[in-house]
């Protein structure tokens, strides 16, 4: 893997977007972080909103296709092993957010870009970190934390996991879900009973058609 660029803006309109406008012009695991998105995203437009300096907030540009999901579950679990340095214990509520006391603490956003070809995949991470309105790590642990070298520790951390066999990842990461054993009311398939997540990104669950797996992408669960 290459080495790592790094970036650093006070301010920018999305990590996300800003990578994506400039795609051809950085090399493989470069990374943009800023204190403060003006348009921060999550999925289905939904705003990822924080004072400047509150939160991690950092894309990554991979150049090497992989399928979306191993870089989305990868980062998930990177993200799991992070807090878990600070003593956090934290879950994955599929497809792509973090949970820590049955709260959301952070979330991940994954696009692949295509013009005519493959361009790169963009990871874009954000984490609670000083936030005051949302649970967040300096409100659990009671003390300061550099965002600088939080973002150092996340890189480390995910790096080594994008080189795992990602069927270990998938292992941990199921034993790490939020949503395992949990029966709740999903789409049209009525009460359905969440089993986990396989190798092929597609989530598995029980109903009453018997066992029914979905695409991650295809997974959005609201409030339980």
């Amino acid at each position: 893997m290459n080495s790592v660029q790094i970036i650093e803006f006070d301010e920018l309109d999305s990590t996300n977007l800003y990578l994506e406008k400039h795609i051809n012009q950085f090399q493989d695991f470069t990374v943009v972080r800023s204190n403060y998105q003006s348009a921060g995203r999550g999925r289905h437009l939904h705003r990822w909103t924080s004072k400047k300096g509150e939160d991690l907030l950092l894309s990554i540009l991979f150049k090497k296709e992989r399928q979306p999901y191993i870089y989305t579950i990868t980062a998930a679990y990177a993200l799991l092993k992070l807090l878990a340095a600070y003593s956090i214990e934290a879950s994955i509520k599929f497809p792509n957010d973090i949970y820590v006391n049955n709260q959301k603490i952070a979330g991940i956003l994954t696009k692949a870009i295509y013009q005519d070809h493959y361009l790169g995949t963009i990871v874009g991470i954000g984490l609670n970190v000083k936030n005051k309105n949302y649970i967040a790590m300096e409100s659990i642990l009671q003390t300061d934390i550099d965002l600088h070298r939080l973002m150092m520790q996340f890189i480390d951390i995910y790096r080594q996991y994008l080189q795992y066999d990602f069927r270990k990842i998938i292992e941990e990461v199921n034993a790490h879900s939020y949503l395992k054993g949990k029966w709740m009311y999903f789409k049209n398939y009525g009460r359905v009973c969440f089993i986990g997540l396989d190798c092929k990104g597609q989530v598995g669950m029980k109903c009453d058609e018997g066992i029914v797996y979905l695409p991650l992408n295809e997974i959005t669960i609201g409030k339980l």
